[in-house]
């Protein structure tokens, strides 16, 4: 019984730790949510809002690159290069757009 119960409190320390990445959610919600009412405002009229595709690359660059921080303090290094290597495409893909569009 007295085993047990140090299980547990090995489970509830491991919570905790993944808990603490709460601010990269906060921030990838954020993003998302910015996403789609940037991509929503450029459906409205897609010639008189052509430059917020700029705006919606740069807020997936920076969602991809945000959640790449939070799989490395994990430790899940494949997921996390992964993330932040699509971060550094769409950020140069932002660049690209910033200077076709403006």
């Amino acid at each position: 019984m007295l085993f047990s119960k140090k299980k547990g409190r090995k489970d509830e320390g491991r919570r905790r730790s993944v808990n603490k990445s709460g601010v990269y959610d906060v921030i990838n919600a954020i993003m998302g949510l910015c996403i789609i009412l940037s991509t929503f405002v450029i459906f409205i009229d897609r010639v008189k809002y052509e430059k917020m595709f700029t705006a919606v690359f740069l807020f997936a660059a920076t969602m991809n690159t945000c959640m790449g921080i939070k799989y490395l303090k994990r430790q899940e290094r494949l997921k996390a290069i992964v993330l932040i290597l699509a971060g550094i495409f769409l950020m140069a893909v932002t660049v690209l757009t910033f200077f076709a569009f403006w």
